[in-house]
């Protein structure tokens, strides 16, 4: 072999090398993320007993856990077998917490985050000093105007008159839709 095609064969040997190397690495960051990824798995929950249980999603999680146990890289293919799966039970976790979730206008929802009832109404209108008529861009205004005699920053604002502002502004932007 002349010594010019002997230098293009080690170019070729040294980048494969490296290119080997690189898939090898990614490998070995593929199995570290996929443990870390697998510690977060709530065992409590889809274990047998549990709430969510699902056989085979606990199936699964085990052969997941002996896998990583007994080797040191991923190829590419496992891991996007282990990111379908986790993909699997983490919708699986969220199905779980909607349900279990209180239904709106019931739980932590502040009072005036509710569509008030008909005598509020009028107090929410008399508290921007509008009457029940006013259309939605003369609330808006109302409530600038207000809201900017009575911030707190300002010299001779007042806190109380400020949140009792927002409550009734925000009461009616629900009510209206705006």
């Amino acid at each position: 072999m002349n010594r010019r095609r002997q230098g293009k064969f080690q170019d070729f040997l040294s980048r494969n090398r490296s290119i080997s190397q690189r898939i090898f690495d990614e490998g070995v960051h593929h199995h570290d993320a996929s443990l870390q990824q697998l510690k977060r798995f709530p065992t409590d929950l889809f274990g047998p007993g549990g709430e969510e249980h699902d056989p085979k999603i606990w199936e699964e999680y085990t052969h997941w856990t002996e896998t990583l146990a007994s080797s040191q890289r991923m190829d590419f293919q496992a891991r996007w077998r282990f990111e379908d799966w986790q993909r699997r039970w983490l919708q699986r976790l969220r199905s779980a917490r909607w349900r279990k979730a209180p239904p709106r206008g019931q739980g932590h929802e502040s009072p005036h985050h509710q569509v008030p009832g008909s005598m509020e109404k009028d107090l929410l209108f008399n508290t921007l000093g509008l009457g029940p008529s006013a259309s939605n861009e003369e609330i808006k205004a109302a409530y600038r105007e207000l809201a900017s005699r009575f911030h707190p920053d300002r010299e001779g604002g007042d806190t109380a008159k400020m949140q009792e502002l927002n409550a009734a502004y925000e009461g009616l932007r629900q009510l209206r839709g705006f």
